[in-house]
């Protein structure tokens, strides 16, 4: 699963706890229609999908999250690494 965060301004403490979590994240700085936002992209195995959730939540309950499915993966970092 893909999961895409926005945040005004959490996403270093968003990024962090996903990664204290055992999950890679990569944030970035982005524009939204207010102003400046982070964006943070994590991609996590299906059956991790709500424990993320519920750690971007704990974080930032007004960060609007997207979630997609992902059809391959090559690479990756922590739990999504074989």
């Amino acid at each position: 699963m893909s999961v895409h965060v926005i945040s005004l301004n959490k996403g270093a403490e968003i990024a962090a706890k996903v990664r204290e979590a055992g999950y890679g994240a990569t944030k970035l700085p982005a524009i939204g229609q207010t102003g400046p936002v982070w964006q943070i992209s994590i991609v996590v195995p299906r059956k991790q999908k709500l424990e993320v959730l519920t750690l971007i939540n704990a974080v930032d309950p007004t960060a609007f999250v997207t979630v997609d499915d992902v059809r391959r993966v090559d690479g990756g970092y922590g739990r999504l690494a074989k």
